[in-house]
């Protein structure tokens, strides 16, 4: 497991995989619930992709269609028979929910109110204090979907940025996946496991091509720029 967890030095340029205590610093938030509503010019709004306590993750993305589709947030309590309620978009104060307030921000711009959509900065937990910067999206669309008797909150989002080369496939590469090959590969370069200048990279074995985290060195790329994980 990588140990260079600590803060990164003055003038680097962090990775895209990052501790959650330098995570909270960057982000400006105090708890690592799900989502994180903001409309302001200083800081994104924030979603948190976590896995279910089974240990799965449920965020989905179309290749086709180039949308993101993240779940929304258990606002809610277990109920007396084991079973989890419907998600909610409002408290019975009134109040909005972090789902609440995520839908009303979709809707405003399907409905024309908001001229731009609201750009939001997605965060994978991969492992224990790991997460990967997955990049800024814009929320388009938000509905209310019925799963196992349920009422869950879905928010589709589409990415910023350049949507073709390596490292988008690595962006859109899943949480599943990241979270597979970082213990799989015990959070450093699968050839010469060093520890800084990480990325998930497609590559191909006798002609099969697979996931593993691989440094700058054996990706033939410079390593003048180093963050908390290179």
């Amino acid at each position: 497991m990588s140990n260079l967890l600590g803060n990164p030095k003055p003038g680097y340029v962090a990775s895209d995989l990052l501790s959650t205590n330098l995570l909270m610093e960057r982000e400006q938030i105090l708890s690592q619930r799900g989502m994180h509503y903001r409309d302001i010019t200083t800081h994104h709004a924030i979603l948190l992709v976590l896995p279910s306590h089974g240990g799965e993750y449920k965020d989905e993305w179309n290749p086709e269609t180039s949308v993101y589709t993240f779940i929304g947030h258990d606002s809610t309590t277990e109920e007396s028979q084991g079973e989890m309620s419907d998600q909610l978009d409002m408290y019975s104060s009134g109040k909005l929910t972090e789902n609440g307030k995520f839908y009303r921000a979709a809707h405003e711009y399907i409905d024309g109110i908001r001229s731009i959509p609201l750009q939001v900065r997605v965060y994978e937990k991969i492992d224990s204090g790991i997460w990967f910067n997955k990049g800024i999206f814009n929320l388009i669309d938000a509905r209310k979907v019925t799963d196992n008797d349920r009422t869950l909150f879905k928010f589709d989002l589409t990415p910023l940025g350049d949507i073709s080369g390596t490292h988008f496939q690595e962006r859109m590469t899943s949480a599943a996946i990241k979270s597979q090959v970082w213990l799989q590969d015990h959070g450093h370069c699968w050839e010469c496991a060093k520890e800084t200048g990480l990325r998930f990279t497609n590559i191909c074995t006798n002609h099969v091509p697979s996931v593993h985290l691989v440094c700058e060195t054996h990706r033939g790329e410079s390593s003048e720029k180093r963050g908390l994980l290179g």
